[in-house]
């Protein structure tokens, strides 16, 4: 296992990380956990999630989108209410 896992102090609770995650988010299952805040592949994570919350806006606003409710949509995509 690698660093940070290696010598981490919490190894004992998570047995450093999931190995499957590491080897589907990184490549290399002895990589730490990209979930874990310590892992230098965290931004994969945080990246994943940044993109996850764009895309959930921009399902509410085609839900509210049509030629009767153009400025609603509009103005959810904003934030305004």
């Amino acid at each position: 296992m690698k660093e940070p896992c290696r010598n981490c102090p919490e190894q004992s609770k998570d047995f450093g990380g999931c190995r499957c995650q590491a080897y589907l988010l990184t490549g290399d299952p002895t990589n730490a956990d990209p979930v874990c805040d310590l892992s230098p592949h965290h931004h994969i994570v945080t990246e994943a999630v940044a993109r996850s919350r764009e895309a959930q806006m921009d399902v509410k606003t085609i839900v509210f989108r049509d030629d009767r409710n153009s400025r609603q949509a509009s103005a959810v995509k904003a934030g305004a209410t």
